[in-house]
């Protein structure tokens, strides 16, 4: 695939025997080819020698499984640069292993059998609290008092905030008594337990694709998978980051000065063309993030503005339904419509959670099932993995790279449909989105393609 010219600049920026800055932001609008231009960058880096006179060592960590697919599909087979999620990182992993760390679980396994107080909101309240809580390396009560907390509409209480403290401290009890560690503390463990690395297995060079969707406590943990700055070697100790703080999923209130990364006009490289998204749908993006910007969820210097796209396309509906079975009706009616009149189309349905928790996306994967006669298959965690049947293939995204093709259609939450696109997107129980996280952004704009159904109940 051919870069564009200011792709091409960009490569040539970064890879340049001038540059010598240890942290390198490459940022950009949704589709504007930053997961490519990275893939090229980690190519050439990586055929520098280091002092030892081997190739330096490489490494791509994004943030789906999905994404990690596209990334191997760009880079040249005779390259090694691994490219992994966070939590699969090789070194991420050895590191877990040589301080003993048992295996990750998550507060669901723990709040089923939680009797010591009555608790006062679901699993997924909680789930996302604790996510927060290590994903900022909160490790006492004053700071989780005076924490400002990005990302929800509504404000906690003292009280509220004090409850929650005292179920966290239990469920940290929980995890050291069944050796376990939680799957948002696993950057903690790297922080903690970073000397036990053998500097030389550490990266030359890392690039990190979908910088503003991993937390806090992650950065911080990816730079010490780095070789330290200053080290004598003919190649340049770097980090590279690329992302854009406007296609944010879980609006973690993260920024650049948090986790210790100093960007100016000399580390910088801004690609504003979106080669994507209709100019509909931009449009429509961007008076979200409008929103965003006023409510102050991130610095305004770290979203880039971009080129307004000349494609032309539909305005994204927006459908207020009454209750979950006219949600159903209407979105099983939509698809039949589609695959009737497009069958070369592919279709996205997202929620916020996966199917065994979102009761909108199960009841319109049943009626799926009941409207084509199919049947489904389940893993052993009980989700949906495949429904199949004459002419129709249902799926989830994170089993393996959705394909584009016709009769295809993808259940899948935010998470594991960062980065892919689709030609038909219907976003269900939008309002519980909208509610849990007090802005409208989290309606994906890099998932916004074609058709999209923004499912208001």
């Amino acid at each position: 695939m051919e870069l564009t010219s200011k792709q091409r600049r960009a490569v040539d920026y970064v890879t340049s025997t001038n540059m010598r800055q240890f942290g390198v932001l490459i940022k950009g609008s949704a589709g504007c080819g930053k997961t490519l231009t990275g893939t090229r960058i980690a190519g050439q880096i990586q055929s520098q020698v280091n002092l030892s006179g081997e190739p330096a060592k490489v490494a791509v960590i994004t943030f789906t499984n999905s994404l990690v697919h596209e990334i191997e599909s760009f880079l040249p087979s005779d390259l090694d640069i691994g490219v992994s999620t966070f939590h699969s990182n090789p070194l991420v992993r050895e590191i877990l292993s040589v301080a003993n760390c048992g295996p990750q679980t998550s507060a669901s396994r723990f709040y089923n059998n939680y009797t010591n107080v009555d608790l006062k909101y679901g699993i997924e309240f909680y789930e996302d609290e604790f996510a927060m809580m290590f994903g900022n390396s909160i490790t006492s009560w004053e700071e989780y008092r005076i924490f400002k907390r990005i990302g929800r509409k509504l404000g906690l209480r003292e009280g509220e905030r004090e409850h929650i403290w005292s179920v966290f401290m239990d469920y940290k009890k929980w995890l050291k008594e069944n050796n376990k560690v939680d799957y948002n503390d696993v950057s903690n463990q790297v922080i903690e337990n970073y000397h036990l690395f053998n500097p030389d297995d550490l990266y030359d060079c890392l690039i990190v694709d979908e910088v503003q969707d991993f937390s806090k406590s992650q950065l911080t943990a990816m730079r010490r998978l780095v070789k330290p700055e200053g080290e004598t070697c003919e190649t340049r100790q770097m980090m590279i980051v690329m992302g854009d703080m406007a296609q944010s999923i879980y609006q973690r209130g993260l920024t650049w000065k948090s986790v210790g990364l100093k960007f100016h006009s000399g580390n910088v490289f801004e690609l504003d063309e979106n080669f994507r998204n209709s100019k509909q749908i931009a449009e429509a993006a961007n008076c979200l993030l409008e929103a965003e910007k006023r409510m102050n969820i991130a610095d305004a210097e770290d979203y880039t503005a971009q080129e307004k796209p000349s494609r032309d396309g539909y305005h994204p509906i927006v459908v207020y339904c009454n209750s979950i079975e006219q949600q159903t009706e209407y979105v099983v009616k939509q698809v039949m419509k589609i695959r009737k009149e497009h069958p070369d189309q592919n279709i996205a349905i997202i929620a916020r959670y996966g199917i065994t928790k979102s009761e909108g996306l199960k009841q319109i994967a049943d009626e799926l099932m009941k409207e084509n006669e199919c049947s489904c298959t389940k893993s052993k965690s009980g989700s949906l993995e495949r429904m199949q049947h004459t002419g129709l293939c249902l799926k989830t995204v994170d089993q393996k790279r959705f394909k584009k093709g016709g009769d295809k259609i993808c259940l899948g939450t935010m998470h594991s449909s960062k980065g892919v696109e689709y030609d038909n997107v219907f976003i269900v129980d939008a309002m519980m989105m909208l509610y849990r996280t007090g802005t409208a952004s989290l309606i994906v704009k890099s998932l916004l393609r074609s058709d999209v159904y923004f499912m208001l109940r």
